[in-house]
């Protein structure tokens, strides 16, 4: 599917998932949009349990055109293995594929590092796991805010 133009991007907006309604919506749009990055079958009471645990104690966004969803970002305060500091980070982040790239999925990149910031944290994005033609896959995180020195 070809990229839009960001004179295509449609009106969005970015808003806090809060609702049962807003679980149920994510869900259903992670195990499809997800799917092609997914490495093992999906449990679906587990992989609803963790959305409605992210949602309810910790951040979910979520990326409307509309009332339709188009994209979402789970936001997780983990600690090191090794010592007490916290960090922000994705669980999720998926937009629809032909906003991979666009305003919409930076849109939620930024309201991630936004919260970070406030909370006086790093903020390790992910990224999206590359395949080599090894078939070794490979990522390159980002990490944004708290003074970091690396990327």
């Amino acid at each position: 599917m070809a990229q839009p133009k960001p004179s295509d991007v449609p009106a969005f907006e970015i808003r806090y998932a809060e609702t049962e309604q807003d679980m149920v919506a994510i869900h259903r749009f992670l195990l499809w949009v997800a799917k092609p990055a997914m490495h093992c079958p999906v449990n679906g009471i587990k992989s609803l349990e963790e959305i409605i645990r992210v949602v309810r104690d910790e951040v979910g966004i979520m990326a409307m055109v509309g009332d339709a969803l188009v994209g979402t970002m789970g936001i997780i305060k983990p600690t090191w293995w090794y010592g007490d500091e916290e960090f922000l980070t994705d669980r999720w982040h998926f937009v629809l594929p032909q906003y991979d790239g666009t305003a919409i999925s930076q849109a939620l990149l930024d309201e991630a590092v936004k919260i970070a910031d406030g909370a006086h944290l790093k903020f390790f994005h992910q990224g999206r796991a590359r395949r080599a033609k090894n078939g070794v896959y490979y990522m390159w995180p980002r990490i944004y805010g708290g003074g970091s020195d690396k990327t």
